[in-house]
C-alpha cells in the first residue's frame, strides 16, 4: 500500500530532481500481511467480523472462470498474486529520490475505512 500523500510527495522530488520518467517501487515501511490489517480494521471497529481462509487455487479458478463468462470482479493480475507473499523494494526510491514513507498500512487502511463509513452515514456510497 502507499498513501497518496507519500506518492505526491515522491513525484515532486522526482520532479525536483528531474527525473520525473524513471520508475520506483513506492510503498510502506515493513508492511503486516493482509490478515493482520484485516484483524486490526475489526479489531479497533469492535465488529463481530470474522475471517475465513480461503483455497486460493480454487478462488483463483472461480475469477478465471467468471471472467471467461464476462464477469469481471478483480484485474487478472490482481487476484493472480493475490495469495502471494511479496514486499516490493523502495529501495531505489529511497536512495536517488532521499524518499521515505511517512504513512504506514494500518494508519491507511484505517483511514479509509474511516471515510467509507462517513460516505456510508452520508448517503454517498
Amino acid at each position: 500500500m502507499i498513501s497518496v500523500c507519500d506518492c505526491a510527495t515522491a513525484i515532486i522530488k522526482a520532479v525536483e530532481k528531474d527525473i520525473p520518467d524513471s520508475e520506483y517501487n513506492l510503498g510502506s515501511a515493513e508492511p503486516p500481511t493482509v490478515k493482520t490489517l484485516l484483524k486490526h480494521i475489526i479489531r479497533e471497529n469492535h465488529s463481530k467480523s470474522i475471517l475465513l481462509p480461503t483455497w486460493g487455487k480454487g478462488i483463483k479458478l472461480l475469477l478465471k472462470w467468471l471472467g471467461f463468462c464476462g464477469i469481471e470482479l478483480m484485474y487478472k493480475e490482481q487476484y493472480m498474486i493475490a495469495d502471494e507473499n511479496y514486499i516490493i523494494s523502495t529501495e531505489k526510491a529511497e536512495k536517488e529520490l532521499d524518499w521515505h514513507p511517512q504513512y504506514n498500512d494500518k494508519d491507511m487502511l484505517m483511514a479509509a475505512f474511516d471515510n467509507y463509513k462517513r460516505e456510508k452515514e452520508n448517503g454517498k456510497s
